[in-house]
């Protein structure tokens, strides 16, 4: 495991943790094979912990979004309550960074785990100075502080101060979070059905070269070879019953670069009929089933939503509404269309 703990919240400057050694490096040399997990600043990433009984995941959302409102000067218009690998604390983050970090982490393509730098340091037990900033940890709920405000609280004990050689440990115990880094051409790309078939059809040609140089004594191999390239094919399609594998996979080959490029096109549509307000927070797309993809959308109010949903019907755009939230200060909208 890789940890990239970034040390400021323009996430320009971080820190490297691998194989328990620590250093400063730049984000570009990250090596986005491996393993990792990324530590934000607590101010990009908040902690918030959900003390009361409430199980109803809107209600939870919507006590969090009070609970900033009432406590900060914080702007609570597009928060997004993210859950965490304890059922008890929840990440906030804004619509903004959350879009940033995707975007920084575009080309790890797969779920990236997430922390708060207030969860990383906890397993120590103890408090910490760390790049000027304090986490305390023996108050009411832990805190994230500069070093001259914790200079003024009452009883302020010795803090303990962490080089960069001190951040080996293994943190235990830390609130964790998933987010899809998949940009949205990764997600409707059928690169790995093309890959099959791509691997597929070489096979094909490497054993027509093979029984043309030696097809008596090779028989038996490429009967064998023929039954494989059949029970993957079978595995991938199971509802055809192609009596000519190869023929097929050909033919699926060509059907795949003709329905990739008409899905690009309609893709692109979608994005223009974006207007610069609307905020996309959430893109699921089904290309084996339905062909169709669903856009889960934050508006600022009730009536940037109508006007959105006339303009699509307008530009005869078909589209079904999966799901509505009102939530407080915003409007979060999942509409799925058909490809």
């Amino acid at each position: 495991m890789t940890y990239i703990f970034f040390t400021d919240t323009s996430l320009s400057k971080c820190v490297s943790i691998t194989n328990k050694k620590a250093k400063y490096t730049d984000f570009s040399n990250i090596n986005f094979k491996d393993n990792i997990h990324v530590i934000l600043p607590n101010e990009i990433l908040s902690l918030f912990s959900n003390d009361n009984e409430m199980t109803n995941k809107s209600n939870i959302e919507a006590s969090i979004i009070n609970t900033i409102a009432t406590n900060s000067l914080k702007d609570t218009e597009n928060l997004k309550i993210l859950e965490t690998s304890d059922s008890h604390i929840y990440h906030v983050i804004s619509a903004e960074n959350l879009l940033k970090l995707k975007q920084i982490f575009s080309a790890f393509d797969r779920n990236l785990k997430i922390s708060s730098d207030l969860s990383y340091f906890k397993s120590l037990n103890t408090n910490i100075e760390f790049e000027g900033a304090c986490y305390v940890y023996d108050e009411d709920k832990p805190i994230k502080i500069l070093n001259s405000s914790y200079q003024l609280l009452e009883n302020n004990k010795e803090l303990k101060k962490l080089q960069l050689t001190d951040l080996t440990f293994d943190p235990s115990d830390m609130a964790t979070s998933e987010v899809n880094t998949l940009n949205l051409v990764e997600v409707v790309s059928p690169k790995n059905t093309k890959k099959y078939l791509y691997a597929l059809f070489g096979i094909v040609v490497i054993l027509n070269i093979a029984g043309l140089i030696n097809i008596t004594s090779n028989n038996n191999q490429i009967n064998s070879m023929n039954n494989t390239i059949e029970k993957i094919y079978n595995e991938i399609y199971p509802d055809d019953s192609s009596t000519n594998i190869q023929a097929s996979i050909a033919n699926k080959l060509l059907e795949l670069n003709s329905s990739q490029a008409s899905t690009f096109t309609q893709i692109k549509q979608l994005i223009s009929n974006i207007p610069a307000s609307v905020n996309v927070v959430d893109v699921y797309m089904d290309l084996n089933e339905s062909q169709s993809i669903q856009i889960t959308y934050l508006f600022e109010n009730e009536v940037d939503e109508s006007l959105f949903i006339n303009n699509l019907q307008r530009s005869n755009i078909k589209n079904t509404i999966e799901s509505r939230e009102e939530l407080q200060g915003f409007t979060k909208t999942s509409i799925t269309y058909e490809l």
